[in-house]
């Protein structure tokens, strides 16, 4: 008799133990309660639950089974209980661990039948002392059958719906893919065990399907340059991310209900769990003090989202980063309106020179307002520039901290010599810090300039004007004079 054999009858059988109601396995396989079934789900590995000694020797419990049930062409389980129902159902979980293996290392599926009532063979026998000692058996040719039969059936589930767009449908047959996946290489596995013949688990699932969703998926900050904080107070926006989607067609769009863990201090945020919203975006506050080298890491919760999949899904995160607004790093922005008198204008020279100036000065992020922003403040040509600033810095992404906006216009004034002639050039402009809309102050400038014709001389004073006002702005924002006194400038 096979060692196999026989150490499965000691180790999976006992005597006058108590029936354990069955508990969900490691690996979350359903239940497969009913008639002449198993639940698969049992993670005993002692159903009899008693010590060697007291096992009866019946010889089905050593291992010396029915001569019309060899080892050779059956798989066999056998229990013993005082109630000859219980005595069947903990053969039966014998027999799945002898088909199966452990709970643990089952695929997280809906696995067939091991032991179905009336097609394949079982023993009853009473002990004098009156327990029930059960055996009941499935043919390995048979086994076989039904594990390829399932194999097929897995294999044809996995090639539906595949064309799924959206993040919700696309995750749900990924996650059907990979169940499939894990499936067949553990249906043919099982099959070598018990019938000893090779099995190729086909190839349908050659590239891990999580693995190819996830490369769909973008975690990525809300504000790429950094959550804005002062120096000695908490940052003025929450740690925020938004999670998106990649169609077929290259449109990314939001992913709604993703779990996510937020990696942080203790203390520094309010929660470490969040959920995107409809708009994919999801945001923790801060109710700590934390460093200004802190890192937070941001990362999808596998396990939240995939249950015991996680593993076949690669980690996607991102790290947020605190921007400490200082006088060398600040965003300056520079948006103004530019005008001539006699002609048209296509260019900024007035916010060129300006930005020039500033990044001389120090403020090495200054910038001309991007085009992707300009939209945002079209409302400001009438001086409503308070209104149009709100929620400037969170539609941009943190491209801005601070911005001058303002209205140039430059006039001929009068003829010089020849072709020469001077213009002058007007500039008023308000400062807002963007974060929080708030008004910083105003600044005036006139400049006058000649030049060869009207637009030479525009451009010149215009030019001029924009370096006088990165002087105006530097002294500005250096002298304190800022809506939050704790700003380091």
């Amino acid at each position: 008799m096979k060692a196999f054999s026989f150490a499965i009858a000691m180790c999976l059988v006992g005597a006058g133990c108590s029936s354990s109601s069955p508990t969900q396995g490691p690996q979350g396989g359903p239940a497969q309660a009913g008639p002449g079934d198993v639940d698969l789900s049992h993670g005993d590995a002692d159903p009899g639950g008693d010590s060697i000694a007291a096992v009866s020797d019946h010889p089905w419990l050593r291992g010396v089974y029915p001569a019309d049930l060899p080892e050779e062409t059956f798989v066999i389980g056998v229990a013993q209980h005082d109630d000859p129902e219980e005595a069947e159902a903990r053969a039966q979980i014998v027999l799945a661990n002898a088909a199966w293996g452990p709970v643990e290392v089952r695929p997280a599926v809906l696995l067939p039948k091991v032991f179905i009532a009336g097609e394949d063979p079982k023993r009853q026998e009473t002990l004098k002392d009156g327990r029930t000692v059960a055996l009941i058996a499935v043919g390995r040719v048979t086994f076989a059958s039904r594990v390829e039969n399932w194999l097929d059936d897995v294999a044809a589930g996995s090639l539906r719906a595949r064309v799924a767009d959206e993040p919700k449908a696309r995750i749900e047959v990924a996650m059907a893919a990979a169940r499939s996946r894990l499936a067949e290489e553990f249906g043919c596995n099982r099959l070598q065990v018990i019938t000893g013949r090779r099995c190729d688990p086909g190839g349908v699932h050659s590239d891990n399907p999580l693995t190819i969703a996830a490369t769909f998926v973008t975690l990525q900050p809300v504000l790429p340059g950094g959550i804005p904080r002062l120096k000695g107070e908490r940052p003025l926006r929450p740690a925020a991310v938004e999670v998106l989607w990649k169609r077929q067609s290259g449109e990314a769009v939001p992913w709604p209900d993703v779990p996510l863990l937020f990696e942080a201090p203790d203390g520094i945020l309010k929660a470490n769990t969040a959920t995107t919203d409809e708009k994919g975006y999801a945001a923790v506050d801060f109710v700590g003090m934390p460093p200004d080298s802190l890192l937070i890491k941001v990362r999808i919760d596998t396990k939240a989202l995939l249950d015991n999949l996680s593993p076949a899904w690669p980690e996607v995160s991102t790290t947020l980063t605190l921007h400490l607004l200082t006088a060398t790093n600040a965003r300056i922005a520079v948006f103004l309106f530019e005008h001539i008198s006699l002609g048209r204008i296509d260019d900024s020279p007035t916010a060129e020179a300006a930005v020039h100036g500033l990044r001389a000065l120090g403020y090495k992020n200054a910038l001309v307002l991007p085009q992707t922003l300009r939209d945002t403040l079209e409302s400001a040509c009438s001086g409503a520039f308070n209104s149009a600033v709100r929620g400037l810095a969170d539609k941009g992404g943190g491209e801005a901290d601070v911005i001058a906006l303002g209205e140039v216009q430059s006039d001929f004034v009068s003829r010089a010599v020849g072709r020469s002639v001077w213009h002058e050039a007007t500039v008023a402009v308000k400062i807002y810090d963007v974060w929080t809309g708030k008004h910083l102050g105003d600044i005036q400038r006139t400049t006058r300039a000649r030049g060869i014709g009207d637009q030479d001389a525009a451009h010149n004073a215009m030019r001029e004007l924009g370096d006088n006002l990165a002087e105006a702005l530097h002294q500005t924002l250096s002298t304190g004079n800022l809506a939050l006194s704790s700003r380091p400038w």
